[in-house]
C-alpha cells in the first residue's frame, strides 16, 4: 500500500489512485504486515470503470459489481421525458436490490435536471455496488418509472 503524502504535488489522477488502492486494499492494522498490494488500471482521473445506462419501464434492478467497489462519480439525467420527479436508490449490495432492501443513498432527480455526486473520497462499499430507479421516494417503492426517462453514469473501482 502507497503513502500518501498530502504536502507532496501529487496529481490528482495520482492522488485518486491511491485513495482508490487503500480502500480497495484496506488499512494495515496496528503490529500487522501491510495488505497486498492491488495494482489498479485506472484511467486519467483514477477511475477504472464506468457505467452507463438509460432507464426501461421498469425499476431497473442492477448490480454493476457484485464485489466491494469504490464510486468516485455518480450522475443521473432527467431526460424530460414525463413530468415528476425521479429516484435513484443506491445500495451496498452484491445481489439484485429489491423493495425490501434499504439504500445508502437516494437521489431525487428533477425533470429536465441532473444530479451529480463527487465525493471528495470515494464512498466505499464492502458488499457491491447496485441500484433501482423508482416513482416514488420511500425505501420501499415499487413503481416503475418510464423508458428512457433517467441516465445514469456511475465511475468506480
Amino acid at each position: 500500500m502507497a503513502t500518501i503524502d498530502i504536502q507532496s504535488n501529487l496529481s490528482t489522477a495520482k492522488f485518486r489512485e491511491l485513495i482508490l488502492q487503500s480502500l480497495v486494499n484496506g488499512f494495515p492494522i496496528s503490529g500487522s504486515t501491510e495488505p497486498v498490494p492491488v495494482t489498479l488500471q485506472t484511467d486519467s482521473n483514477g477511475y477504472k470503470l464506468f457505467h452507463h445506462a438509460l432507464s426501461l419501464a421498469t425499476t431497473n434492478d442492477t448490480v454493476v459489481k457484485a464485489t466491494p467497489s469504490s464510486v468516485g462519480l455518480i450522475t443521473v439525467f432527467h431526460t424530460g421525458n414525463g413530468n415528476a420527479n425521479r429516484f435513484c436508490k443506491i445500495y451496498n449490495k452484491a445481489t439484485t436490490p429489491s423493495a425490501s432492501d434499504t439504500p445508502i443513498l437516494t437521489l431525487v432527480v428533477h425533470p429536465s435536471d441532473t444530479v451529480v455526486i463527487v465525493p471528495a473520497i470515494p464512498i466505499f462499499l464492502d458488499k457491491g455496488l447496485s441500484y433501482r430507479m423508482t416513482a416514488n421516494y420511500a425505501d420501499s417503492d415499487n413503481t416503475a418509472i418510464g423508458a428512457g426517462e433517467l441516465a445514469i453514469n456511475i465511475a468506480h473501482a
